[in-house]
């Protein structure tokens, strides 16, 4: 159903990588949550004011706070499409984040108001005024909440928008708080225990717990969090698609925000090759991300050499030492240097960044390893902590 509107509603509904689109979807999706929260805001306050019930009262503001947050998402959709500028060179897809952030301040505003209304109402209870028109309302409050939840939950997948999400999670809490809400209107009238305090104070800490995950899940996204493995995969798939490419290694995945994906990664071919084709090759991989996905990857060749049986021999029993002191460490740019006294190994070790030795206990192991192969064998070593969600040999296979 949703997608029928979007369909008839927003032109090139299916281009969700494309600026303009996400900001319709997004100037849309708000603009149906701040109708419905100015809507549920004034019902429940007006009801709250006649039944002398702080626990509506204080859900009437929750919704207040709520259309205060769709304004915020409204504004972050329509920043967030502005083109790239000389300050701002990767665009403004982050202030995305920014506005699920202040989502989830409000969420805890509100909830620290709702706290306290609960313990001024439990500490001096007020009779509340049982109505089942107020129970119809509340009820058809929830479904408009769940309809919201909804909608917002299936448009944030779709165009991958973590404020949707953040309202989402926001919207399924005050469906909660609701439910808790109505338990405690109909729970007064056959209990003098202050049940509509008690039942507030703890929909005001479920709410807490709302706002602490929101803050959570776009914090992590602004210090910069691992990128999605399923993303990864799928770089990683167009990369390996290209018979030129031997091997792959370095992956890094920036997310500037949604649509604003930059990638980089290091790719094996064969020395022996004619450069200038291996560059037209590794040119259309780094195209056809950008056309499908709407990813910009630039790529770095490695040329090594497969003419050599004595080096191919030795970059395979290096690459098994190292393999064999961690399974989730890979080896990559092996070079075989000789000289007149000892031979150098020159290589890069991908370690996982939680590794409890340091670069010199690592390269001592090694060291002693390689020695038993030559004494000969003197060794250069690059570690380099892997930045992928994915373990380094699974990016190197």
């Amino acid at each position: 159903m949703l997608t029928w509107f979007y369909k008839r509603l927003i032109p090139n509904w299916d281009q969700y990588n494309d600026p303009r689109v996400r900001r319709l979807y997004g100037m849309y999706t708000g603009s149906f949550g701040l109708a419905v929260n100015i809507l549920l805001a004034a019902g429940k306050i007006f009801i709250g004011w006649l039944s002398g019930s702080a626990a509506i009262t204080a859900d009437g503001f929750n919704n207040f706070a709520d259309s205060a947050a769709s304004i915020v998402s409204l504004i972050s959709f329509r920043m967030a499409t502005k083109p790239a500028d000389r300050e701002h060179p990767f665009g403004h897809a982050r202030i995305e984040y920014v506005g699920a952030t202040v989502v989830g301040l409000f969420t805890l505003l509100i909830a620290w108001e709702m706290g306290k209304r609960a313990f001024n109402q439990i500490i001096s209870p007020e009779p509340v005024r049982f109505s089942w028109v107020f129970v119809a309302i509340l009820a058809v409050s929830m479904v408009l909440k769940l309809a919201l939840y909804a909608v917002n939950r299936k448009t944030g997948a779709i165009i991958d928008s973590q404020v949707m999400r953040a309202t989402a999670i926001d919207s399924l809490s005050d469906v909660a708080a609701t439910a808790a809400v109505l338990i405690s209107l109909i729970a007064g009238r056959v209990t003098a225990l202050p049940v509509d305090g008690i039942i507030s104070l703890l929909v005001s800490l479920f709410i807490v717990r709302a706002g602490i995950g929101i803050l959570k899940d776009t914090i992590n996204a602004l210090i910069g969090e691992r990128p999605d493995q399923a993303l990864e995969e799928r770089i990683l798939a167009y990369i390996r698609s290209n018979p030129n490419v031997l091997g792959v290694h370095d992956l890094v995945v920036h997310d500037y925000g949604s649509g604003r994906t930059f990638t980089s990664a290091h790719v094996e071919v064969d020395a022996g090759r004619d450069i200038i084709e291996l560059h037209e090759a590794i040119d259309a991989i780094e195209r056809k991300l950008a056309e499908q996905e709407g990813i910009s990857l630039v790529l770095h060749m490695d040329p090594i050499v497969l003419d050599d049986p004595q080096l191919n021999a030795l970059r395979d029993e290096v690459d098994a030492l190292v393999r064999g002191m961690d399974p989730d460490f890979s080896m990559h740019d092996f070079r075989v240097v000789p000289g007149r006294d000892h031979t150098n190994l020159i290589f890069d070790v991908v370690v996982p960044p939680e590794y409890p030795l340091t670069d010199e206990a690592l390269k001592s192991r090694i060291d002693r390893q390689i020695r038993e192969i030559d004494p000969h064998y003197y060794t250069v070593i690059v570690f380099d902590r892997t930045y992928s969600a994915l373990p380094s040999n699974e990016i190197r296979r």
